[in-house]
């Protein structure tokens, strides 16, 4: 069996630069090659941030919210953005389903600065 995916991300948390030490909340939703909610079941969603140079900073946590309407969210704690370098940072996510099949989306930039208030 093949997909084909979209997705469509939410980018309130991503149209400006993100804040060392703040909350990172990306929600998504999975769509079908015709733009229809995807079912998650048997789906695992992985996603990674990295340096532009392809230096690794963190597995993030992928939470599949609602299965059948595909709809999902990638979340990064204050305290896993709080050492974040100030500057570019690169995220996909690879979406899999239970034969093994790996998806993955384009490349999302995520710009990070230094937050002037810190508690």
């Amino acid at each position: 069996m093949s997909y084909s995916f979209e997705l469509e991300v939410v980018l309130r948390n991503t149209m400006n630069p993100m804040k060392r030490g703040g909350t990172l909340r990306i929600p998504f939703q999975v769509l079908d090659g015709l733009r229809e909610p995807q079912s998650l079941t048997g789906f695992s969603l992985q996603s990674t941030i990295r340096k532009v140079n392809g230096d690794h900073l963190k597995d993030l946590t992928v939470s599949i919210t609602d299965s059948d309407l595909g709809m999902c969210e990638i979340l990064a704690t204050p305290t896993e953005t709080e050492n974040w370098p100030v500057g570019q940072l690169v995220l996909d996510l690879q979406i899999s389903d239970s034969a093994g099949n790996a998806f993955f989306t384009e490349d999302l930039n995520l710009p990070i600065k230094e937050a002037q208030t810190r508690g």
